[in-house]
């Protein structure tokens, strides 16, 4: 039987066969019954009642062995559940983070051979999803940037954001804190911008991250000029002013230049108001 690369869900129920003696015909997905077919056909497992088993296992390890490791693919409820748990700052380990491309950009890993081509898979499905955990080893070759909701990721490319950044990564609300844990346990790309909601919160979810990690706070040129014209929510201003005094203590120029804008004006500016 000629070698070929098996996917990961097929990789996934192998193991399972193994670890267990068999697996279900009826739990294989439509990826992993198709390649799993030709094992049947070729005498490497065999079918036992609706059970699926290991017919010439030295074979099937050799096959399986000839499959280089990849990134973890998850089936779409799995992918869903770990981004939901994301959104909504769960407790477990691994999380998903939603990736946009703005020009070429790989994703690597640092203690092994595995790279991914982030553009390449939005150039064919708009967004790429990637499974993290604050002790894992991915890193871009390329500038990252932080943006505070799905809108503005969506418009990544009408966003002023600086020309180096390739690759564009949503948050939500109060920045997670596995998110800032993961940025802070090594060096995740050659430079990292963040750019908040212009608020109170914004700037603290900055603060948050910048104690951990290299990263900078991006403030659009037009800035100045937007706060001064389109300035909204003072009521957002008034409900976050328990963090204006955290804030104030600050040593960071960029932060102290932005908190006195936005207390002179009374109001702040969503990202919205920067895409283009």
């Amino acid at each position: 039987m000629a070698k070929f690369r098996f996917s990961a869900a097929t990789i996934r129920s192998l193991n399972k066969l193994l670890d267990e003696g068999f697996v279900l015909k009826s739990s294989l997905s439509k990826s992993a019954k198709a390649e799993i077919d030709v094992l049947l056909d070729n005498s490497i497992l065999r079918v036992e009642g609706k059970r699926i088993v290991v017919n010439r296992e030295p074979e099937l390890l050799e096959l399986m062995a000839a499959t280089p490791d990849s990134p973890e693919e998850l089936d779409h409820a799995s992918a869903a559940k770990l981004f939901g748990d994301a959104h909504k700052g769960g407790r477990q380990k691994q999380f998903a983070i939603l990736v946009r491309s703005r020009g070429d950009c790989v994703w690597r890993r640092l203690d092994s051979d595995v790279s991914v081509s982030v553009s390449d898979i939005c150039d064919k499905t708009g967004i790429a999803s990637i499974v993290i955990e604050p002790s894992d080893d991915w890193y871009s070759d390329e500038t990252i940037a932080f943006v505070e909701n799905d809108f503005c990721l969506w418009n990544c490319q009408r966003f002023p954001l600086p020309e180096e950044v390739t690759s564009v990564i949503a948050y939500h609300g109060m920045a997670d804190s596995r998110l800032i844990d993961w940025l802070g346990f090594r060096k995740r790309a050659p430079k990292v911008f963040w750019c908040p909601d212009y608020d109170y919160v914004g700037l603290n979810n900055y603060l948050r991250a910048s104690t951990k990690a290299d990263v900078q706070l991006w403030v659009p040129p037009t800035f100045d000029l937007l706060l001064e014209s389109t300035a909204v929510n003072p009521e957002r201003l008034r409900k976050q002013k328990h963090l204006v005094e955290s804030l104030r203590q600050s040593n960071d120029p960029d932060v102290q230049k932005v908190l006195s804008s936005l207390m002179a004006a009374g109001g702040g500016i969503d990202h919205e108001a920067f895409i283009e």
